[in-house]
């Protein structure tokens, strides 16, 4: 299990400011040197994000959340599911690990990300095909042969 670690996560790609560690260390006042130096971020880089319009919404969204109460353990809660994901993706990618955990895992991953639903409310959204049968008439003897197993 020593080689999973060295899994490539595309995760890892993303910008710095769709991190919501990022987000929810600046809602909750750290000092910008701290988060410079945690993210390998430079001054003029900080501010550039801080002053994008969707992290400024984001950010606004943590702040509300902090201010509600017992946000702070949910928010907390995220943080270290967010963190947790990189060995959620590397336990799946690993053939050493039991594959009913790695299935469970894929599962649990799809439905966390929103996409169990995806298919239900694509279905709910279209006019769709609507099929009707009916069994009104299934007491009644019908004619012919009856096959049993095995015929």
């Amino acid at each position: 299990m020593g080689n999973i670690a060295a899994l490539a996560n595309p995760l890892d790609d993303l910008p710095i400011v769709w991190q919501s560690s990022l987000v929810l260390d600046i809602a909750m006042g750290t000092d910008e040197d701290i988060i410079c130096e945690a993210y390998e971020l430079q001054y003029p880089q900080l501010q550039a994000i801080k002053n994008d319009p969707a992290f400024m919404a984001r950010l606004k969204k943590a702040a509300d959340d902090l201010n509600k109460e017992g946000a702070t353990f949910r928010l907390k809660a995220q943080m270290q599911a967010e963190a947790l994901l990189q060995t959620s993706f590397a336990m799946i990618h690993s053939d050493e690990i039991d594959p009913k955990v790695r299935a469970k895992l894929i599962s649990d991953t799809v439905r966390w990300a929103g996409y169990d639903n995806a298919a239900a409310a694509g279905a709910e959204a279209g006019p769709g095909i609507s099929i009707h049968i009916d069994l009104g008439a299934a007491d009644k003897a019908v004619a012919g042969r009856v096959f049993e197993n095995g015929d």
